[in-house]
C-alpha cells in the first residue's frame, strides 16, 4: 500500500455556492448506483440506504469541495457511516474533504488527491452511546464565563455542579466543556475539559484550521 499523509481539511463545514446541475447529477448518479453496497453495511437501526445516501448528497450540495473528491473515497466514507447506523442529518455525521498525499511504493512518486472522509458528529456519538443496553442518558454542554460551575475529582467527593446563567456564548468566553453519562443501574460517569485542554485538542486535530473547518465554524 502507498503511504498516505493527510493535510488540513479542504472544507468541513457548510459552504454555500451554486453548483452546475450536470456536476450535481454526476455525484448523485454515482452515489445512488452504490445503494446496495451501502445497504449491505447497515445494521438494523431504522435507517434505509436511500436516506443515508440522500443526506450524504446534501453534504455535497452544501460543500462544493466534496465534488472534487475521489468518488471511491466518498462511497467508502458513506459506507463507514452506514455501518454505524448513522445518517448525515442533524449533526450525526459529516463528509470532510482532505487533500491527501499518496506515495507510489514502486517509483516513490508523490501525488496529491482530494478524498472524502467520514467523521462522526456529536449527535452521532450520542446516538451510538444510547444504543447501549446500559446507558440511560447522555448530556454534554459548554460552560462560559458567568455560568455557575464547580467540580471535584477527589475520590471521596466526586461532584459536579452546573447552572447556566449567561447568554454570552462567544468563543472568548468559553471556559470548559463537560459530558455526563447516566447508567440504568443508577451509576454515572462524567468528564470535564478546561479551555487549555480544548485548545490543545483543536491544535492537534486535522480539522483544527481552515476557513470552513468544523473547529473554526463551530468552536
Amino acid at each position: 500500500m502507498g503511504e498516505e499523509t493527510a493535510t488540513q481539511p479542504a472544507g468541513g463545514a457548510e459552504v454555500t455556492k451554486a453548483k452546475p446541475q450536470a456536476v450535481v447529477q454526476t455525484v448523485k448518479t454515482f452515489v445512488m448506483a452504490n445503494l446496495k453496497a451501502i445497504e449491505s453495511a447497515m445494521p438494523r437501526v431504522g435507517l434505509t440506504a436511500e436516506s443515508v445516501a440522500r443526506t450524504a448528497l446534501s453534504q455535497v450540495y452544501r460543500n462544493p469541495v466534496l465534488e472534487t473528491c475521489d468518488k471511491t473515497s466518498m462511497i467508502r466514507a458513506i459506507i463507514e457511516a452506514a455501518s454505524l447506523g448513522l445518517s448525515f442529518a442533524l449533526g450525526r455525521a459529516y463528509l470532510v474533504p482532505f487533500n491527501n498525499k499518496r506515495t507510489d511504493p514502486v517509483t516513490g512518486d508523490e501525488t496529491w488527491r482530494m478524498e472524502a472522509q467520514f467523521m462522526p458528529g456529536f449527535q452521532g456519538l450520542v446516538d451510538l452511546v444510547r444504543r447501549s443496553a446500559e446507558v440511560k442518558s447522555v448530556v454534554a454542554t459548554a460552560v462560559f464565563k458567568g455560568d455557575e460551575f464547580a467540580y471535584s475529582t477527589d475520590l471521596e467527593s466526586d461532584t459536579l455542579h452546573y447552572k447556566k446563567l449567561t447568554d454570552d456564548t462567544g468563543d472568548d468566553n468559553l471556559t470548559h466543556a463537560f459530558c455526563i453519562i447516566r447508567f440504568l443501574d443508577g451509576g454515572y460517569q462524567w468528564v470535564v475539559l478546561d479551555r487549555e485542554k480544548l485548545d490543545k485538542i483543536r491544535k492537534t486535530s486535522k480539522t483544527g484550521s481552515g476557513s470552513t473547518a468544523p473547529w473554526v465554524a463551530w468552536f
